[in-house]
């Protein structure tokens, strides 16, 4: 193999190697986004069950706080005649 068939195929394996880093930290920004995303979910259903004050028998305060919330949306779609927009709370 000559010299400059050497050099090419270095350079095609170096750049074949960058474009796997840039992969490779892309894959890793997405995760670190995904886990970010993951432990504020959690932390906001956490924060929803502990709103839950009185655990009613034989449910969990996973089902207690899901009865909850449907039973008011139920009350507020009869009551009101009809559904509020939905949309940011803030």
């Amino acid at each position: 193999m000559s010299s400059a068939r050497k050099r090419s195929a270095i350079q095609k394996a170096n750049n074949e190697a960058d474009h796997l880093r840039q992969r490779l930290m892309l894959a890793e920004h997405q995760v670190d986004r995904v886990t970010a995303l993951v432990e504020e979910t959690g932390r906001r259903y956490l924060e929803l069950l502990l709103a839950v004050g009185r655990i009613f028998q034989g449910e969990s305060r996973h089902e207690t706080a899901l009865r909850y919330i449907r039973e008011t949306e139920n009350a507020a779609i009869v009551g009101d005649g009809c559904t509020a927009a939905m949309g940011s709370n803030v």
